[in-house]
């Protein structure tokens, strides 16, 4: 069987990927008719560019806090694993 490389992203400040972009718009579809009243989002510029794709039919300030980002895999940003 072969082996299938995955790279874990942590903290570095990467832009959203071709297949991200793709997963919020799908999300951005799914909770359109969601009644959202606030968003909230990793300062990471990934997180911010998923939050803005889903905020299109909502027009939300997206408050960004540096504390989502504590859980992520800090040590292993962008490693391949």
């Amino acid at each position: 069987m072969p082996i299938k490389k995955v790279c874990a992203h942590g903290w570095l400040d990467t832009d959203l990927t071709a297949n991200g972009i793709r997963q919020a718009h799908i999300l951005k579809e799914k909770l359109k008719d969601e009644r959202i009243k606030c968003m909230f989002s990793s300062p990471l510029k990934r997180c911010v560019r998923s939050a803005e794709i889903i905020n299109v039919y909502y027009g939300l300030s997206i408050l960004k806090e540096e504390l989502i980002k504590r859980n992520q895999l800090r040590h292993m940003g962008g490693d391949k694993l």
